[in-house]
């Protein structure tokens, strides 16, 4: 493992219970607040210092894996489990995954989300296969958005 401000490494972290966050979007410096309820909700991302200088700059990436249940509060008590099968690759210049794909359930209903590379995401309802719609990324990304 690398010292300074950046890394090559994998972190691993596991929540459970309620928490208030927010971020920024690194594309046009807007910050965002969200606040859910979760449970089992593994993440782990590991951070791929590319050019090997020991800050993670514009030319590094992280690829994620999430694995839990969420209940955001602009939800109204909705609760999603989260799984990835593909790992969600993201460079640190990009406000979203370029690759990688989510699978999403509540209740009955199922999505599978696919990230592309023109910061779209493919939207599978029912997980059939066959691409729903196409929406920016950034529209997924948005804290607000319920299925």
């Amino acid at each position: 493992m690398k010292t300074g401000s950046g890394y090559s490494g994998l972190s691993k972290s596991i929540e459970n219970g309620y928490k208030k966050e927010s971020r920024e979007d690194r594309m046009i410096g807007k910050r965002y607040s969200f606040g859910a309820l979760y449970e089992n909700y593994a993440n782990e991302a590991y951070r791929v210092d590319v050019n090997d200088n020991g800050i993670f700059d514009k030319a590094d990436a992280t690829y994620y894996s999430i694995d839990g249940a969420i209940i955001p509060d602009s939800c109204s008590g909705k609760k999603f489990v989260i799984k990835t099968s593909l790992s969600l690759y993201q460079p640190f210049a990009s406000p979203c995954p370029l690759e990688g794909e989510l699978v999403v359930s509540s209740g009955e209903r199922e999505v599978t989300l696919r990230f592309l590379e023109n910061q779209t995401v493919e939207v599978d309802v029912g997980s059939d296969g066959f691409v729903d719609e196409t929406v920016n990324c950034q529209v997924v990304m948005n804290s607000d958005v319920c299925m």
